[in-house]
């Protein structure tokens, strides 16, 4: 449990807290934390589409590998691949202005 706190904590687009305190039968906490595949749609976040998981997969072709992508975007080397493979629902506004700028210039630079 505590991994998945800090990876929570160091990745607040990927997991996001979900009824604190909350206790199952045995007295244990549970659901603390949503999964990743939670839908998490609020007015900072928004639905991955097939559009933002085509600009990814764009990015992962340009870029070379996951660990490029995942560089261009400031992300952990799972969060663009989880994107790419649907495994995550939703995405933080500036993220997908972040994925689509990245696109934008990488489609520049083939371009050129």
């Amino acid at each position: 449990m505590m991994r998945i706190r800090e990876f929570a904590d160091a990745h607040p687009e990927v997991i996001r807290p979900r009824h604190p305190g909350s206790q199952g039968a045995a007295g244990e906490h549970s659901g603390d934390w949503d999964d990743i595949d939670a839908p998490i749609c609020g007015n900072d976040r928004v639905e991955v589409t097939a559009t933002i998981r085509q600009d990814i997969g764009i990015l992962h072709e340009v870029l070379g590998t996951w660990g490029a992508v995942s560089a261009a975007l400031g992300l952990t080397r799972n969060v663009p691949q989880d994107i790419y493979r649907g495994h995550q629902k939703s995405i933080t506004v500036d993220l997908r202005q972040r994925i689509a700028e990245e696109v934008r210039l990488s489609d520049i630079s083939l371009a050129a």
